[in-house]
């Protein structure tokens, strides 16, 4: 059963600008857990990533990172 309520992150992305008052441009990542379900939103040259430990030997690993959206310092695509 899907419910209704569950939140989006281009929805929060255009409720943002929507109410912002300012112009101008930003780089956003927005990451929403609906239950068992992550959505993400990247834009610009931000990004994320998670990263989990081993659980028999507590090393961090990386489980998902974003597709990089930069060819070269502060020059986003």
């Amino acid at each position: 059963m899907v419910s209704s309520n569950l939140l989006c992150p281009l929805k929060i992305l255009r409720l943002s600008l929507m109410r912002t008052k300012y112009p101008g441009s930003a780089t956003a990542t927005i990451c929403v857990l609906n239950n068992d379900d992550l959505s993400v939103l990247n834009l610009g040259d931000s990004g994320f990533l998670i990263i989990r430990f081993e659980l028999l030997t507590n090393e961090p690993y990386i489980l998902i990172k974003s597709k990089e959206q930069t060819h070269g310092f502060n020059s986003p695509y």
